[in-house]
Order: C-alpha cells, then sequence, then structure tokens
C-alpha cells in the first residue's frame, strides 16, 4: 500500500505512523463527544460519566483498530509485542491529544472537564491517569487482537 515509498527503515516508519492514526482518531473522537455532552449539559454533572465508557473501553478499541490497520498495511502478521507497541502508542497519541484539548478547555473556557466531580488541580492528576492507563489498554487490545489472529 505504501509502495511508493523506498523500502528500509522509511517504509516501516511510513508503515506504524499510517498504522497508528486510525486507533488514535478513534480514540481522539469519542473524547471529543464526551467532552462536548459535558460542556453542553453543563449543570448536569450526570454527564461526566460519559467519560467512564470512553477512559475504559475505547482505548481496547483503539489498540485493536490500530493493529489491524497496521496488519492490512504491511501484509504480514506482527508478534504480540509488536501489536501491543503499536495499540500503546495509538492510544498514547489519542489520549495525549485528548488531554491537550481538555486542558485548553479548562484554562481558556473555564469549563471543567469533568464537571464539578473533579475540579482544580486534581483534573491534571486525572488526566495523567487516564493517560496512563488508556496506553496501558491501548496495548492490551493491540495484543489480544494478533493473538486472536495467530489463534484462528
Amino acid at each position: 500500500m505504501l509502495a511508493f515509498v523506498p523500502a528500509g527503515a522509511g517504509r516501516s516508519l511510513a508503515e506504524y505512523t499510517a498504522g497508528l492514526i486510525p486507533g488514535a482518531v478513534l480514540l481522539f473522537a469519542f473524547f471529543l463527544a464526551a467532552e462536548g455532552a459535558v460542556i453542553l449539559f453543563a449543570g448536569q454533572d450526570i454527564m461526566a460519566l460519559a467519560f467512564l465508557p470512553v477512559a475504559c473501553i475505547v482505548p481496547l478499541l483503539s489498540g485493536v483498530v490500530s493493529t489491524l490497520a497496521l496488519e492490512k498495511l504491511r501484509r504480514k502478521p506482527l508478534t504480540i509485542q509488536r501489536g501491543a507497541m503499536v495499540g500503546a502508542a495509538a492510544a498514547l497519541i489519542g489520549a495525549l491529544l485528548s488531554a491537550l484539548l481538555l486542558v485548553l478547555v479548562n484554562v481558556f473556557a473555564h469549563k471543567a472537564p469533568f464537571g464539578s466531580f473533579v475540579s482544580g488541580w486534581l483534573v491534571y492528576v486525572v488526566l495523567a491517569v487516564i493517560i496512563f492507563m488508556d496506553t496501558v489498554l491501548g496495548a492490551l487490545g493491540g495484543a489480544l487482537v494478533v493473538k486472536f489472529i495467530k489463534e484462528a
């Protein structure tokens, strides 16, 4: 698919970068939707619970999607370690972009990203935990999809 890129390290880098994009975009889109719900329904703190599935389930999907995209691009099976690496990197990129957006909303728009459940400096602590957790779950998703493909 990326045959126009010369073989070697450049092509591998291009393939891995292209494989990371779908998972990172998926995670970012879900974070954006959850944040939009919290901002639009500002008086209802229950909307902050929209972050729970986004932070717990979507990173797994992000890792799966990115790993499958990379396997499709490379046209050869990945090892479990590479699947975990791709899933973790996709989730890390998506979570970092999402956290940056939430920080900007918190600082410049003066909107609490998690409603009144978490405010002040605890927002940044929660975001750091979410970034770490999303990276681990993305790695798990990437490793699981490679394992299931190898067993099938």
